[in-house]
C-alpha cells in the first residue's frame, strides 16, 4: 500500500492528484473573429475614363474566451479567496465642501444683488460657509471615523478570511481523488469527502 493509496479502497492505480486533475479538464477557449468590409466607388477624370477605388474601410476584431470544464473539474475546483474590502474614500468630503461652497456662493450673489453692496455678498458668503463649515465638520469627522472603525473591523475579518482561505488552498494542493470510490482525501488522514 503506497503513502496516496485511497482510505477507502486501498488502491492508488485510479488516484490523481486533484489539482492536476483541475488543470487537465480545464481549459480557456479563445474565438478570435476579424471581418473587414470595404466601400467601392467611380471616380471621373476629365478625360471620361473611370476606376473604381475603396472609398471606406471597416476592419473589426472580436475576442471572446471562456473557460471549458469537466463536470469533474467543477467539482474539484480549488476554493476562492475572499474579497478585499474596499478602502473608504474621501470623496463624500469634498463633495460636500463643494456643495457647501456652491450654495453659499449663491446666497453671496442674492444678497450682493438685493443690497447692491459686494462687501455685504463677500461678508454673506464668509459668513455661510463658516456657519455651514462649523455645523458639518463634526458630523462629518464622526461619519469617517464610523467608516474607518467598520473599514477596519472588515481588513481584520478579511485577513482572518484570507488566512483560512491559505489553509483551504494548502489543503486542496495536498488532495488526491479516487476515481474508482469518488472521494477525495488527503494521504494519511482517514477522513474522505465524496465528490
Amino acid at each position: 500500500m503506497s503513502q496516496i493509496s485511497c482510505p477507502v479502497c486501498g488502491r492508488d492505480d485510479l488516484v490523481q492528484k486533484v489539482s492536476a486533475i483541475y488543470q487537465n479538464e480545464t481549459s480557456i477557449a479563445n474565438t478570435y473573429t476579424s471581418t473587414f468590409d470595404s466601400s467601392y466607388g467611380t471616380n471621373s477624370s476629365s478625360n471620361n475614363s473611370s476606376s473604381n477605388y475603396a472609398s471606406n474601410y471597416n476592419n473589426s476584431f472580436t475576442t471572446t474566451s471562456h473557460i471549458q470544464q469537466s463536470a469533474l473539474a467543477q467539482r474539484l475546483s480549488p476554493p476562492l479567496p475572499p474579497t478585499k474590502p474596499e478602502e473608504p474614500s474621501g470623496c463624500m468630503t469634498y463633495a460636500s465642501f463643494l456643495a457647501i461652497l456652491m450654495i453659499t456662493g449663491v446666497i453671496g450673489l442674492v444678497v450682493w444683488d438685493k443690497f447692491n453692496s459686494p462687501l455685504l455678498g463677500i461678508i454673506a458668503f464668509i459668513a455661510v460657509t463658516w456657519f455651514w463649515i462649523r455645523a458639518l465638520t463634526p458630523r462629518r469627522r464622526r461619519a469617517a471615523e464610523e467608516e474607518a472603525a467598520q473599514y477596519k473591523a472588515q481588513l481584520q475579518q478579511y485577513e482572518a478570511d484570507w488566512q483560512a482561505y491559505q489553509n483551504r488552498l494548502n489543503r486542496w494542493y495536498q488532495s488526491y481523488y479516487c476515481r474508482r470510490d469518488g472521494v477525495m482525501y488527503v494521504p494519511g488522514e482517514n477522513f474522505t469527502i465524496p465528490i
